[in-house]
């Protein structure tokens, strides 16, 4: 039996990996006390490590699939890593690189701002795909036939039409996104009509316009910049042209 509290962590993990999907199942694979076994699931799932289904059932929680959704080979992370961390020395600002998974915006890689945690998306964290500006980026270039999550249909195709997305991030007051797709292999990023709004645009607020003719293609990734809409207003212009300058990195 796992003695220590990382041990008996891992060995809970380990337990619903191979296949145990409920609490007694955990129990007969680590040996665990059921209110220890209770106590641990419990704070897994409430990270995102595990996952409760409706049922009850268990299974490996979106964190831990975000995780595998980072580039595996060590050349790739590393680049990747660098490039997020130039761009952050670029911006000044929070930047993160988000892909889509089970209906979810998750942040796979991150470069926190100089400023201080409180703009900090850890790796593995996820949002609803409608309520930051990564995941209206991802929405907007989803590939035929995808599931918009309820999202308006208008402000996506406007989103598509102008190249890039700002938009307050839900649950965070005074929280801005700046966010832009990151191509495929072979494509080249975004260019955008080059205009910033003055004022910043909320859903409701986004132009309607027609899609950018040609751009029939999905992005793989959605590269975005966080932080208080108040340090960031100033700086749109430049922060999406150092976005889209960029988006082809990764």
């Amino acid at each position: 039996m796992a003695a220590t509290g990382i041990e008996r962590i891992v060995a809970v993990v380990d337990a619903v990996a191979a296949g145990a999907v409920r609490l007694d199942d955990v129990r007969s694979a680590t040996g665990i006390p059921y209110s220890s076994a209770h106590r641990i699931v419990g704070r897994l799932v409430a990270q995102g490590v595990l996952h409760r289904g409706a049922d009850g059932s268990l299974a490996v929680g979106l964190r831990v699939r975000a995780w595998g959704a980072v580039p595996s080979s060590a050349p790739d992370a590393h680049a990747n890593q660098r490039a997020l961390h130039e761009i952050r020395d670029l911006t000044g600002e929070s930047v993160q690189l988000y892909r889509r998974l089970d209906g979810h915006c998750v942040c796979v890689a991150s470069a926190e701002s100089r400023h201080g945690l409180r703009d900090t998306v850890l790796a593995g964290t996820a949002f609803p795909l409608t309520a930051t500006a990564a995941g209206k980026v991802l929405l907007a270039w989803s590939p035929p036939a995808s599931d918009l999550q309820g999202a308006d249909e208008r402000q996506l195709r406007a989103i598509r039409a102008d190249g890039w997305c700002v938009s307050p991030q839900e649950g965070e007051p005074g929280v801005l996104g700046v966010a832009v797709p990151v191509p495929g292999p072979g494509r080249a990023a975004v260019p955008g009509p080059g205009a910033v709004p003055g004022p910043v645009p909320g859903p409701a607020a986004v132009p309607v316009a027609d899609p950018v003719a040609g751009s029939a293609w999905s992005a793989t990734a959605a590269l975005a910049v966080s932080g208080p809409a108040t340090r960031l207003r100033p700086h749109l212009a430049r922060i999406r042209s150092t976005l889209l300058d960029n988006a082809d990195r990764f």
